[in-house]
């Protein structure tokens, strides 16, 4: 349980960061009849009876996914990790990722709670005994599931032309990526979520950052694992050629004063590099950009 807590903190304040600046599509001419169901990442089927005009998201990534769909108007709450776009920030904050004040949100009389992976599920199984109508979509190991959240999304917002715009135009940017170095040496990875006492954690095999460093053209050393701990055995057997941190994490300035790490090929040779996280740990409709921004570490001259 105990390390449930700090993966979930972790992840959580690596959100912290502000992004760069992005654009918003606005809602097209698309338009959902309603009722609509809509089927959630776990499976649930929710009867939405007409068009949400009162949105609490419980997620950053599904924040941006709703601003860049045109529905920045219609949201009402939003976690205190969500900060973009920078307007989200007049926007009542309803708590943590985790556990938000159930009682606030029930306060603003939302018509629809869109949660994410981290949301506490007592908590939405509480607001859903209210007789709210909450959707959960959440982290996927597959990139076609963020494809699918945005379109979800865009269903919701009666714009579902723009997110499939939206999504068509995220393909074809990762698409230029893989392209571009798809031939190239594929450098060992490591990306650091966690280390020291609390213990070391990464992406594993089956999360989508690992799908990002894939198409960016490396290696993940820790492709074999699920999850996200990991041990620093591992990772010295791996000796990595590039480590990659969060900048707000603290880890570069950290790492190469840290046992087990300082020894690494990455650190000695300088092959430690820290990145606007968000774009990496969010599953929202930048994931392009991650993707961009790692293949440049990775591959310099080819941009």
């Amino acid at each position: 349980m105990k390390k449930k807590w700090i993966v979930l903190l972790i992840i959580a304040m690596l959100g912290f960061a502000g992004c760069n600046s992005k654009d918003e599509t606005s809602n097209s001419n698309s338009e959902a009849i309603f009722p609509i169901s809509i089927k959630d990442t776990e499976g649930i089927e929710t009867i939405i009876d007409k068009s949400p005009e009162k949105i609490i998201s419980l997620s950053p990534g599904i924040t941006e996914n709703i601003a860049a769909l045109g529905g920045l108007e219609r949201l009402v709450g939003r976690t205190s990790f969500c900060d973009y776009p920078p307007e989200v920030l007049n926007i009542k904050d309803v708590g943590s990722l985790y556990q938000p004040d159930a009682e606030l949100i029930a306060s603003l009389e939302p018509d629809l709670i869109i949660a994410g992976a981290h949301t506490d599920p007592e908590t939405l199984k509480n607001l859903r005994d209210l007789g709210m109508k909450c959707i959960r979509l959440y982290d996927s190991a597959n990139i076609d599931g963020l494809y699918e959240n945005i379109i979800t999304t865009g269903k919701i917002l009666e714009n579902e032309k723009g997110a499939q715009d939206k999504v068509s135009e995220i393909k074809a940017n990762i698409e230029k990526i893989v392209n571009l170095v798809k031939d190239e040496p594929k450098p060992k990875v490591y990306y650091c979520l966690g280390a020291g006492d609390t213990g070391d954690y990464t992406a594993g095999g089956d999360t989508f950052i690992n799908a990002i460093i894939e198409m960016a053209g490396g290696e993940n050393i820790a492709k074999d694992i699920t999850g996200w701990s990991y041990s620093k055995e591992a990772l010295i057997e791996a000796n990595p050629d590039i480590i990659i941190v969060g900048a707000k994490t603290g880890f570069f300035e950290q790492l190469p004063q840290m046992d087990g790490y300082k020894d690494l090929d990455a650190v000695k040779n300088n092959k430690l590099f820290a990145i606007n996280e968000n774009y990496i740990d969010r599953f929202s409709v930048y994931i392009d950009k991650g993707v961009e921004e790692i293949a440049k570490i990775f591959h310099p001259d080819k941009f």
